[in-house]
């Protein structure tokens, strides 16, 4: 045990989490089994070539993670068809 004890979390022990990046979603991924992953991360890429992200490709995963009460993280890199505008996600 350290001098500042076991690492806790809302009072309880830590759990393992599992956590997927899909930096940059390149494509759809209808076929990705989300059950075992604890924390996602969803994001395009950046900068003047960058290759474009779809968002119906993110609702998709977004709505099948929210199915299971959890909420992934969108990372929003390059939007430059919005303008200055946040994307409905």
């Amino acid at each position: 045990m350290s001098i500042l004890g076991e690492p806790t979390s809302c009072g309880g022990p830590l759990q393992p989490s599992v956590l997927l990046s899909l930096e940059p979603l390149l494509g759809p991924a209808p076929s990705l089994d989300l059950a075992e992953i604890d924390w996602l991360i969803v994001g395009g890429e950046s900068g003047p070539q960058h290759r474009p992200l779809d968002l119906d490709w993110v609702r998709d995963i977004r709505d099948r993670y929210v199915d299971r009460q959890v909420a992934p993280f969108l990372q929003v890199n390059s939007w430059p068809h919005l303008e200055g505008r946040r994307p409905h996600v």
